[in-house]
């Protein structure tokens, strides 16, 4: 967690939804969280120079806890997507909208 708030220290998380299920077959209980975190590109250059970009990442963090304690977590996001916010901002490369809707 503390690598993704190091190029966005002002950044948050929004929780969107949580599913859970517990069975003992699966060794425990396992939860899946899907969230939305918003910052600004202006702590460390992890993505190439700062610009103060806002950045929104959509990812989703499944958790396994035993005996009430996390014992795994698996993080998803699509960093790709947040380098693009970056260099768009920066003037990289040339925005050209996908909404095809």
């Amino acid at each position: 967690m503390l690598t993704m708030l190091r190029p966005f220290p002002t950044g948050h998380f929004e929780i969107r939804d949580v599913a859970a299920n517990d069975n003992p077959r699966y060794a425990g209980l396992r939860i899946a969280v899907t969230w939305v975190f918003k910052g600004l590109y202006n702590g460390v250059a992890d993505f190439g120079p700062l610009t103060g970009t806002p950045v929104e990442i959509l990812g989703v963090s499944q958790f396994h806890v035993q005996d009430g304690r996390i014992v795994r977590e698996v993080r998803l996001y699509d960093e790709i997507a947040v380098r693009t916010q970056i260099a768009v901002q920066r003037g990289d490369t040339p925005y050209d909208s996908t909404n095809i809707y």
